[in-house]
This record gives C-alpha cells, sequence and structure tokens, in this order.
C-alpha cells in the first residue's frame, strides 16, 4: 500500500518498512482507499533489500495498523527503530515504535497514549531523527478533538521516551518533520492555519527546555496537494 520507509542498514543492504495491504485485498469487502477497516487489515512489514533488488527476512511487526500514515524509520547506536500510526479494534490510532534487538523486532509500544479515538486515517504520520542513542519523534494528534503537535526524546534508543514537549495546540494540520541537531535538540516543522491561511512553521526543540526559536517558513494550501 505504499507509505515507504527506507534506513542504511550496510554498504550493500539497506532495510525498507511499509503498510502491506494484502490482507485487506484479498478480502472483496469495498475499497482499502476508503481509509476504514475492511474485512482484512493493514499490515507493517518490514525487509531487507540487497543490491541486487532480492528482498530478504521479511516480517510482519503489526498485524492491524493505520491504512494510510507515513511510516518513519530512524539508526540509533542499539540499532534501526520504526514507528508508524497504529490502530486497535476500538479505533485508538496512537504512535507505536518496534526496535530491532538481537536480530529480532521487538512487539509495537506506544511512543504516548493520547488514545486518540478516529474511525478513519488521518493521513498524518510520525518523523524521527536519531544521534547516538537518542531519538526524537514528532507527531500531530487530535484526541479529545484536540489537535496538537508534539515532540518526544528518548536518552535510549527508544526504550523508554521523556515526558512529551507541546509545538503547538493551534489551529494545526500536522503533517510533521524533524531533525535533530545534537542529542539534546532538533528542529521540527509543521502546518498550521492561522486566520484562514495555512503556514509552514518550524522550530528549536530541546527536550528538557521547550520550544524555541519559532519561524514561519512559508504560505502553503491546506489541501492534500501540499503532500502528507
Amino acid at each position: 500500500h505504499g507509505f515507504v520507509s527506507m534506513l542504511p542498514m550496510s554498504d550493500s543492504i539497506f532495510l525498507i518498512a511499509w503498510l502491506d495491504g494484502r490482507n485487506m485485498a484479498s478480502h472483496d469487502h469495498g475499497s482499502m482507499h476508503s481509509h476504514e477497516h475492511a474485512a482484512g487489515e493493514m499490515s507493517v512489514r518490514i525487509a531487507e533489500v540487497n543490491l541486487q533488488g532480492e528482498l530478504r527476512n521479511e516480517t510482519v511487526v503489526d498485524e492491524m495498523a493505520c491504512t494510510c500514515c507515513q511510516t518513519t524509520m530512524s539508526m540509533t547506536e542499539s540499532g534501526p527503530v520504526l514507528m508508524y500510526r497504529d490502530c486497535s479494534q476500538d479505533n485508538i490510532r496512537d504512535i507505536s515504535i518496534v526496535r530491532l534487538i538481537n536480530g529480532n523486532w521487538t512487539k509495537p509500544v506506544s511512543i504516548h497514549q493520547d488514545n486518540w479515538f478516529i474511525q478513519g486515517c488521518p493521513v498524518n504520520g510520525p518523523k524521527s531523527d536519531a544521534m547516538g542513542n537518542s531519538l526524537a519523534v514528532a507527531w500531530y494528534t487530535a484526541a479529545n478533538d484536540k489537535p496538537k503537535v508534539q515532540v518526544v526524546f528518548s536518552k535510549n534508543s527508544g526504550e523508554s521516551f521523556q515526558k512529551p514537549v507541546l509545538v503547538s495546540d493551534g489551529e494545526v494540520v500536522g503533517r510533521v518533520d524533524l531533525l535533530m541537531l545534537s542529542e539534546d535538540e532538533a528542529v521540527v516543522s509543521w502546518m498550521e492555519t492561522i486566520s484562514k491561511e495555512t503556514f509552514l512553521f518550524a522550530a528549536k526543540i530541546n527536550g528538557e527546555k521547550g520550544l524555541s526559536y519559532r519561524v514561519e517558513i512559508a504560505k502553503m494550501s491546506s489541501s492534500r496537494k501540499t503532500g502528507f
């Protein structure tokens, strides 16, 4: 189904993660592009690809996830991590992480329990970056009908996370990106609507001190034509 993340593992192998709709497509029960649960479920899969284009060690890391939110991967000092918007049977759609430990992928764990109930996919995935054992993740949520963008930091490669830092709780559209500047600081970007006009903003963020140096990058359309 797409929404691919890629990560170099060596000079000849890279890791690829994607949303896979083969179980949904096997049931003639409406289109999986409806962004709702079909008879089957959207899975999250990871595999290695070599320079010859050969797929190896394909693994299903989650049997059921949100159908149309971008995945994100980062390489920590302890190994690769993958984050994506999960989905429970009760339509709780929070961000989960899986980590490669001793050759095996861990079970999905929520990076923060927003408990966002939404019956359709919001098409608003997380973004991450790592530096050493420090990992930062930005994401959008509208739990309790209160849209916001948050960033959370981990000092142990995603094994546990600090308290999230609020980026904005205005009329945010989400569509985040993130890049670490140091083990304690990152730059986060997001889209937000102010007085019926939508802008791309960016800011520096520190896991302990919070947000600083917010700047407006550009005016944009809030429609999907600007991307996800």
